[in-house]
């Protein structure tokens, strides 16, 4: 829809949605429906996407483009500032339509939210700083539109120590919702598993029991990370059992650093053993990474590499982080004869402890 290319795209969708909210912002209703919507944490996060707003705001795709209209060149700019990228903005109502109900960018559909850092703490009655939620800046520092007395909008840089004492409305792209704008239970997803249902004796289902994170490795301006794993089993120098993946099966705020939080049905799914279709065999081995899921930005893709036997077999299993993984396992480390034989699910006796994290598995024998 533009001759961007994605992920420049991407911050153009933000950008738009940023300064697109700034006349709507001035109206106290506007700022009600936002934050009581936000206080209903739709997806467990102080958010909410733009489409949901878009039902309740009549005419809110025409009041946002009038805006980016308004003031996309009548823009003062703060000295200094650290990562404001002045992107062409999109103005048709056409591209408005998308920037609020779903916009296609290259083979994703994105959707723009409202998120607010610190909600527990600000003034909700106050005019908000719209800070521009691009997903690659230097040291959580973003510009924000800063509302003047006048009614214009200026430039100004944005970190962590303003949001905590000002009220900020950051514009971002939601992480959790699914092509179609919706959350779904977290469920572990089949990657490139070639083989169907299959019967095997003495198998064994595996799954995580319990997670303590220590860094959230998400900054300020993204709200709860969502802690997620790729993994694979395999037999000998063979993957058998297929690349498997748990999207978000927890999310993590500040509040829930340092603890051990059960993985349970409620909260996420945490299966490493592809159940019920592929549990493993006694010929087998299980691998995995443990990493917080950013936007599928094509720079972001990143790489773990399995060694699924001794002479030197691996494969490699991509996802997508701008950070470093809280941790992972080698395929060698934990087989089929590591885990309990029980017939109830019983912790493992050993517990992974990375510098990031620790993670309990558990595991029963299926009779």
């Amino acid at each position: 829809m533009s001759n961007f290319d994605c992920d420049e795209e991407s911050d153009g969708v933000v950008n738009t949605a940023a300064l697109g909210i700034v006349e709507l912002a001035k109206n106290a209703s506007f700022r009600t429906i936002v934050h009581n919507k936000i206080q209903e944490q739709f997806d467990g996060d102080d958010d909410v996407l733009l489409k949901t707003l878009s039902g309740l705001v009549p005419n809110m795709v025409e009041t946002m483009r009038q805006s980016v209209l308004s003031h996309k060149d009548n823009i003062t700019l703060s000295p200094n500032l650290s990562s404001y990228k002045n992107f062409q903005t999109f103005t048709t109502t056409a591209q408005l339509t998308h920037v609020v109900s779903g916009y296609i960018n290259c083979s994703n559909t994105i959707y723009t939210q409202i998120y607010i850092p610190f909600i527990g703490q600000v003034n909700l009655n106050s005019m908000p700083v719209i800070a521009i939620g691009y997903e690659d800046v230097d040291d959580c520092v973003v510009p924000g539109y800063q509302i003047q007395f006048d009614g214009e909008v200026k430039v100004i840089n944005v970190d962590e120590d303003f949001a905590k004492n000002n009220l900020v409305w950051v514009v971002s792209i939601n992480e959790r919702v699914n092509q179609t704008g919706v959350v779904e239970s977290p469920t572990v997803s089949t990657l490139n598993s070639t083989e169907g249902v299959d019967y095997r004796e003495g198998k064994k289902e595996v799954k995580v029991d319990s997670v303590k994170i220590f860094d959230k490795k998400e900054c300020w301006l993204c709200g709860k990370a969502e802690v997620s794993f790729v993994g694979l089993q395999a037999k000998g120098c063979d993957i058998s059992g297929g690349a498997f993946a748990g999207y978000d099966f927890i999310s993590i705020g500040n509040s829930d650093l340092n603890k051990w939080k059960k993985i349970a049905y409620s909260n996420g799914v945490g299966y490493m053993a592809l159940d019920p279709e592929n549990p493993l065999s006694p010929s087998e081995c299980l691998g995995f990474v443990l990493y917080e899921k950013d936007h599928s930005k094509k720079k972001w893709e990143q790489k773990w590499t399995f060694s699924t036997c001794a002479s030197g077999g691996s494969v490699d299993l991509y996802y997508y982080s701008t950070q470093t993984p809280y941790g992972g396992s080698g395929i060698g480390q934990y087989c089929y004869s590591d885990f309990t034989n029980n017939t109830t699910w019983t912790q493992l006796p050993v517990s992974f402890s990375w510098t990031d994290a620790d993670l309990r598995l558990e595991a029963i024998r299926i009779e």
